[in-house]
C-alpha cells in the first residue's frame, strides 16, 4: 500500500516545489511513496525541480492552466481518479497544498468513486471565515469535510490549530487526534536541519505501512 503525496501548485514560482523537494529528501527514495504534481506546457523553472523529484520517487503529473489556480485542486482529483481507473489505487493520500474549499466541496463525490483509508491535508492558513451568506456556506462545507472519518488536518503551528478549533467552537477535536503539531517537535537527531515542512514526514511514518 503506497502513500501518494499531491502538490497541485508544483509548477508555480516560489516555495511549493522546493517545499515538496525538502519533504522528498527527508523521505528518501522509498517505493512506498509516490507523487502527483502539476505541470505546465510552458517552459519554466519548475522543470529542474521535476527532474529532482523524479530522482526521489515515482511521479505522475497533470497539466495546470494556471500554476496557482484553485482549479488545480480539482485537476489533481481528476488525475487521481484517472490513475485509479488505470488500476493505480492509493489508500493513503496527502494534499501538500490545496484550495481547501474546493477540496472540501468535491471530496464527498470523489470519495465514493475512490474511497481511501486516510486523506491528509496540510494547510498553512487560519480559518478566515467571516460572516455573510457565502461564508456561512463555506464554513459548513469545510466543517463537514474536516469531520469526515478519513480526513486528517495538518497545520504548521499549535496557534493555527487553536484558531481552527475556535472557529468551529471546538468541534474538530477528532481531526487532531493523531497529533498534528507534534511534527514540529518530533525531529530525528539526524534530520535537524531539513526544515519545518520536511519534518512533516516524521508524523507521516504511520501512514506508510
Amino acid at each position: 500500500m503506497k502513500l501518494l503525496i499531491i502538490e497541485p501548485w508544483f509548477c508555480a514560482v516560489g516555495h511549493p516545489a522546493q517545499s515538496l523537494l525538502n519533504l522528498a529528501s527527508a523521505i528518501g527514495k522509498d517505493e512506498r511513496v509516490a507523487y502527483l504534481v502539476s505541470s505546465s506546457q510552458e517552459p519554466g523553472i519548475f522543470l529542474d525541480s521535476m527532474v529532482q523529484l523524479r530522482a526521489r520517487g515515482e511521479v505522475e503529473t497533470f497539466v495546470a492552466e494556471n500554476p496557482t489556480g484553485e482549479s488545480n485542486t480539482s485537476g489533481a482529483l481528476w488525475a487521481l481518479l484517472r490513475m485509479r481507473l488505470k488500476g493505480r489505487k492509493y489508500q493513503r493520500v496527502l494534499f501538500f497544498d490545496e484550495s481547501l474549499y474546493i477540496l472540501a466541496l468535491l471530496w464527498p463525490l470523489f470519495s465514493i468513486l475512490m474511497p481511501t483509508q486516510r486523506l491528509g491535508v496540510l494547510h498553512m492558513f487560519g480559518p478566515n471565515l467571516d460572516t455573510g451568506r457565502r461564508n456561512r456556506w463555506i464554513r459548513f462545507v469545510i466543517g463537514r469535510f474536516l469531520r469526515r472519518r478519513e480526513v486528517k488536518f495538518y497545520l504548521r503551528t499549535e496557534e493555527l490549530a487553536q484558531a481552527w478549533l475556535d472557529a468551529y467552537s471546538g468541534r474538530l477535536h477528532d481531526v487532531f487526534e493523531d497529533g498534528i503539531f507534534e511534527f514540529i517537535q518530533r525531529v530525528d537527531s539526524k534530520k535537524r536541519n531539513i526544515g519545518v515542512m520536511a519534518k512533516l514526514y516524521l508524523s507521516l511514518r504511520l501512514c506508510i505501512p
